[in-house]
C-alpha cells in the first residue's frame, strides 16, 4: 500500500495514524500553530555513513544535547500541552550513553508516547534491554537494504547480521517480559540499490515486528543531489504550509530550536534555548514571520525554499550566529527537488 511517500508493507495503525496526522495536518493562519509533538536530536553524529544522507557531509561541530538542558526544556514542552517526544532527529540516539535515562525522564515528567529511531549498530542487547525497560513506547530500526552486500554499500558498515539479530532479540524480549508493550517497527529508505530487496527484507522481519514501511528518497532539504540513486517509490511530496513549523517542536544538539528535522547545518536554528524558553521562541517574531511565508507561499532565501522548490540561490540562515556554513550552489538547483 502506498500513501504520500509511503509504502507499508504492513502497518501498525497508532503509528500509522499519528504520522499521517502530522503530515496531513493542513493550516490557515497562526494560530493553528500549536505544537504536538517534540523532536530532540540527542547527537548530531552517526555511526554509520549512508550514501543518502547529508549527516556524512555535515560540517557542524558533533554535540551530544546537553542532559539538564534537555530537562530543562522537557519540562517546558509538557507545560506546553505537549505529550509526544522523539528522540533522534540527525544523528544516531544510541551514541549517547545514557539514552535510557533520558526516556526514564521523559516518562517520569509525564509524557504519554516516547519514541527513539536508530540503525541499531550500537544498540548492544545490553543497551536494548535498559532502553526497552525505560518505558519506551516505539523503537523504530532504520534497515535500507536486505542483503549483506547491498547493506554494505549503503550504510557504510557490515552490520546487517548484527541488526537483524538486535530486532529479534528486541522482540524475544518485549514479548516475553515486557508484554509487547513496546511498538517495534523497521522502515527502508527507497534507493536504486535496494529496489529489488524491500519485499525480502520485510518477509524476514515479519514475524518481528509491528510495522514495515518505506519511505522514497528525498534530496536532504537541499543538502545532497540524490535524483540519481532514487528508487521506484516517490518521496513525501513537499508543499506549503510546512507542517513540521506549525504542529513539531525541533531541537538541535547545541540546544537550539530549529524549525526542522533535517537542518543538518543550523540554516533553521532560531534560538539557543540556554538563554530562551521553548514557548517564547514557538510564539516569537521569527518563527511567526517564517510562517507566515509559509502561508503565502514565498520561502525564498531560506532553506524550505530548497526543500520545496529546489532553489538553491541566495540561501541565509535565520540566526546567523547559529548556523554552519554550506555551499548549496555546488549542488545543482534542478536536481534538489523533492
Amino acid at each position: 500500500m502506498s500513501l504520500h511517500g509511503y509504502r507499508y508493507e504492513f502497518a501498525n495503525n497508532q503509528i500509522k495514524s499519528r504520522r499521517e496526522e502530522q503530515y496531513n495536518q493542513t493550516f490557515s493562519s497562526l494560530i493553528d500553530a500549536v505544537p504536538h509533538d517534540i523532536m530532540f536530536e540527542l547527537a548530531n553524529a552517526c555511526n554509520h555513513r549512508c550514501f543518502f544522507c547529508a549527516l556524512a557531509d555535515s560540517t557542524r561541530k558533533a554535540h551530544i544535547l546537553d542532559f539538564s538542558l534537555m530537562e530543562k526544556l522537557l519540562r517546558q514542552a509538557f507545560l506546553m500541552g505537549i505529550r509526544s517526544v522523539g528522540m533522534y532527529g540527525c544523528g544516531e540516539p544510541f551514541i549517547v550513553p545514557d539514552l535510557a535515562r533520558r526516556v526514564v525522564l521523559a516518562k517520569k515528567i509525564g509524557f504519554t508516547y516516547v519514541y527513539v529511531t536508530t540503525n541499531g549498530g550500537l544498540a548492544t542487547k545490553e543497551r536494548l534491554r535498559e532502553v526497552l525497560d525505560s518505558g519506551l513506547d516505539s523503537l523504530k530500526f532504520s534497515i535500507n537494504a536486505g542483503t549483506v552486500a547491498t547493506y554494505k554499500e549503503v550504510h557504510g558498515k557490515d552490520d546487517f547480521e548484527k541488526v537483524l539479530d538486535r530486532v529479534r532479540f528486541a522482540s524475544t524480549y518485549n514479548k516475553e517480559k515486557l508484554n509487547g508493550r513496546v511498538i517495534l517497527s523497521v522502515s527502508c529508505v527507497n534507493s536504486i540499490k535496494n529496489d529489488r530487496e524491500i519485499e525480502k527484507l520485510q518477509e524476514i522481519l515479519r514475524p518481528y515486528i509491528d510495522e514495515f514501511v518505506a519511505y522514497g528518497m528525498n534530496n536532504q532539504t537541499g543538502h545532497k543531489n540524490n535524483d540519481s540513486i532514487r528508487g521506484s517509490l516517490k518521496s513525501r511530496p513537499q508543499a506549503l504550509p510546512c507542517p513540521m513549523i506549525f504542529n513539531r517542536i525541533h531541537i538541535q544538539s547545541e540546544g537550539y530550536i530549529s524549525a526542522c528535522c533535517e537542518d543538518y547545518q543550523n540554516y533553521l536554528a532560531i534560538s539557543d534555548l540556554h538563554f530562551a524558553t521553548i514557548e517564547n521562541v514557538w510564539k516569537g517574531d521569527v518563527f511567526n514571520n517564517l510562517r507566515v511565508r509559509h502561508l503565502r507561499g514565498d520561502v525564498s532565501g531560506t532553506l524550505c525554499d530548497t526543500c520545496v522548490n529546489g532553489s538553491t540561490s541566495d540561501i541565509l540562515p535565520l540566526n546567523d550566529q547559529l548556523y554552519t556554513p554550506f555551499n548549496f550552489n555546488k549542488i545543482s538547483s534542478n536536481t534538489n527537488k523533492k
